[in-house]
């Protein structure tokens, strides 16, 4: 498709020459949803290469884009570590908290899209890069890659957030087959795929000095199972935090016992995922008293 076929944004189009302006129009609506890479080859110089991160307004559903350009004078490897960093690091319009994982930002879905960027694996964002390319140049993008493993600093490893927490405690004991009884009462999950978490609140797990604790609420007509993280679980000063909620329309004494057992069940769960995984959950300052001892 052709710029000129495509439906662009017309929101202050009219500030299209002052600057500050524009970047208040992209600040205010810009929603992003996938990687484009313009240029015309990877071997040689060349001029106006840009990498864009591409979406639409939230007001009027146009086309929008925000790009970084390529310097000219960048070809094959140089060009490819160029293009991989600013997919790592380009996140424009919002302030980023590197210590908590989140964005301060107008468009909650921007937070949420830049969030998951943020924690894609080695592995997810090799394809995402590969994609970027012609299926031409894909085959030296794939060389690169393999001559270039991403290898996460051990004192900054990829860290949990609450969402992927829960999911994982649920993912691990749904495997065991330890909650198939208690599932099949469920009438809703949160967070979930069709309800994400809310991505501001849905900050990053840098302690292991927790414990969770299942709190079950009873009313006239529903269960509710809250799933909360005691102790420390990051550089905050708050030592209570949820991380999930399991809903039941069912209140009778069969339902309450199942789900307190489920309860009781995910906690089990939680503490082995995370003795596995302790070092997404080791505090920064020990993990870097352990690298200068190696």
């Amino acid at each position: 498709m052709s710029e000129k076929q495509i439906n662009w944004c017309n929101c202050g189009r009219q500030y299209q020459e002052y600057w500050r302006i524009k970047e208040n129009v992209y600040g205010l609506n810009f929603d992003p949803t996938a990687w484009a890479f313009e240029y015309r080859t990877i071997t040689c110089h060349e001029e106006g290469r840009v990498l864009y991160i591409t979406g639409q307004c939230s007001r009027c559903d146009g086309f929008m884009r925000s790009g970084v350009p390529v310097p000219t004078d960048m070809k094959g490897g140089d060009l490819l570590a160029y293009v991989y960093h600013e997919m790592e690091h380009y996140r424009p319009y919002d302030k980023y908290d590197e210590e908590f994982g989140i964005y301060y930002t107008f468009r909650r879905q921007r937070c949420q899209w830049y969030q998951q960027q943020d924690d894609l694996t080695p592995e997810e964002r090799g394809k995402q890069f590969l994609r970027l390319f012609r299926a031409e140049d894909q085959a030296v993008v794939k060389d690169w890659l393999a001559r270039n493993p991403r290898v996460e600093p051990y004192a900054k490893p990829r860290r949990d957030r609450k969402s992927t927490l829960f999911q994982h405690i649920l993912e691990t004991a749904r495997a065991a087959g330890a909650i198939t009884e208690a599932e099949a009462i469920l009438d809703d999950i949160y967070p979930s795929e069709c309800a994400p978490a809310v991505p501001e609140e849905d900050t990053h797990l840098t302690d292991y000095r927790f414990n969770l604790v299942p709190d079950i609420k009873i009313s006239g007509h529903r269960i509710d199972l809250n799933l909360c993280l005691e102790g420390s679980f990051d550089n905050s000063f708050n030592r209570k935090t949820m991380i999930g909620t399991l809903t039941t329309l069912r209140v009778d004494q069969e339902a309450c016992d199942l789900m307190k057992a489920l309860g009781d069940t995910l906690a089990y769960y939680c503490c082995k995922y995370v003795n596995e995984e302790i070092h997404r959950y080791t505090p920064r300052r020990e993990l870097e008293r352990e690298a200068d001892q190696k």
